[in-house]
């Protein structure tokens, strides 16, 4: 679990940093809505599964 955390925040972070790049939008706000999509992501899962 450690190992999909991180790499979901790298994944997060890389893709935030990209986005930011190509839109010329603040870095801060790709990031926080990548994450907020990867948490929901995981309770519908949670939901879904349980």
């Amino acid at each position: 679990m450690i190992g999909v955390a991180v790499a979901f925040s790298l994944i997060g972070v890389w893709l935030g940093l990209y986005l930011s790049y190509v839109t010329n939008w603040p870095v801060s706000f790709f990031i926080s809505v990548i994450e907020v999509i990867f948490y929901l992501a995981a309770l519908l899962y949670d939901r879904r599964r349980g």
